[in-house]
């Protein structure tokens, strides 16, 4: 082993102690373990490409572990020391826990697991847990609360969620002449079109399509009253024609609830 070897070999590994002391320093809320795991993959490097210039492996490690601690998340707040008023800046508490008391310059921050019924979902320094969602009315339970989640609710069957009363309304039913474009879900409502041509519905419903309207002619029979889009053809044989014409009558439901029902005698 030449010295060259040894003198080299000497400044690399100053060099990734150099780098993970820089960096607990400057991003003291990094993982710690991943500031490990980057220097042995530099000692790696090293190894495995000897003529790597250093330089270059520092400034792109350097470059790599700068854009992780930026998307990292805060893990960090300042507070004033009680008894010499300077920022302290103080651990916040992950999730599932609450700050029990803040960092002192003697100690650090002091966590607390939440409680049955309360959670934190962020890294925090609330001095108490969120209490969990309660499902309301017309709403079933999804996922139940855990200390670091809250409660997911959602609508039963046949509501969906109204986020301008913020609860759960019954989805709308199509009156007649109409049908179910798309059915309703937990998070939108039915969407109604018209029935087209030659097409009908009398019923009011959530889920009815359109029907085609009765084709006297094909069964032998004449029309006596025209379908419309909110009832069917009405259909006669021919010896009703004769005199023995039944009596039909079809009562038709309005939309409008102040307006009177329609009923059609044949």
């Amino acid at each position: 082993i030449q010295f060259g070897d040894i003198l080299r070999t000497s400044l690399r590994l100053r060099s990734c102690a150099f780098l993970a002391v820089f960096h607990l320093l400057v991003f003291p809320s990094f993982p710690h373990v991943v500031v490990v795991v980057v220097v042995v993959v530099v000692v790696v490097l090293f190894q495995l490409l000897p003529s790597l210039p250093l330089v270059l492996v520092l400034v792109v490690v350097l470059v790599l572990v700068s854009v992780s601690s930026s998307s990292s998340p805060l893990r960090t707040f300042v507070v004033r020391d009680p008894g010499t008023s300077q920022p302290l800046r103080c651990d916040r508490c992950p999730p599932g826990t609450y700050l029990r008391s803040a960092c002192t310059a003697k100690r650090r921050s002091e966590c607390a697991p939440c409680s049955s019924g309360s959670f934190t979902e962020l890294w925090n320094h609330i001095n108490r847990c969120l209490r969990c969602r309660v499902c309301a009315r017309n709403q079933v339970l999804r996922s139940a609360c855990t200390a670091s989640s809250d409660s997911v609710c959602a609508c039963t069957e046949g509501f969906y969620f109204r986020a301008e009363h913020d609860m759960c309304v019954r989805h709308s039913t199509c009156p007649p002449g109409y049908r179910v474009l798309r059915p309703g879900s937990p998070v939108s409502d039915t969407v109604c079109q018209r029935c087209s041509n030659q097409t009908f519905s009398d019923v009011l419903s959530a889920q009815t399509s359109c029907f085609r309207h009765t084709s006297c002619s094909d069964t032998s029979m004449f029309q006596v009253l025209s379908g419309s889009r909110w009832h069917d053809s009405v259909c006669a044989s021919c010896r009703d024609r004769k005199g023995q014409i039944p009596q039909h009558t079809l009562r038709v439901d309005p939309v409008h609830p102040l307006a009177s029902p329609l009923t059609i005698t044949t």
